[in-house]
């Protein structure tokens, strides 16, 4: 097999308990959280970079535990336990 392992890196700051994550643009959308816990949100990390660049709280919305994101038509969505799909807006 001639195959190059995979470059690997740790995130400093990241959030736990990670769901289904979305790359997008040189970046990675990873959503966290725990229901129970009010604990949630998205980390953006940049490939390049190899960091965290940002951080999207869903703290205190309508957003139960989001489990998946993904991409259509250059907007982000969230796939919550809430049995929904929303859209995250950047403001």
């Amino acid at each position: 097999n001639n195959r190059k392992p995979l470059k690997n890196f740790e995130v400093d700051n990241g959030h736990i308990i990670q769901q289904g994550i979305c790359y997008y643009k040189n970046n990675i959308y990873i959503p966290y959280g725990v229901a129970l816990g009010g604990y949630q949100g998205i980390d953006v990390v940049n490939v390049r970079k190899m960091s965290l660049v940002r951080n999207f709280n869903l703290m205190n919305t309508s957003v139960k535990e989001p489990e998946a994101v993904f991409f259509y038509n250059k907007e982000l969505f969230i796939a919550d336990q809430g049995t929904t799909i929303k859209t995250l807006k950047d403001e």
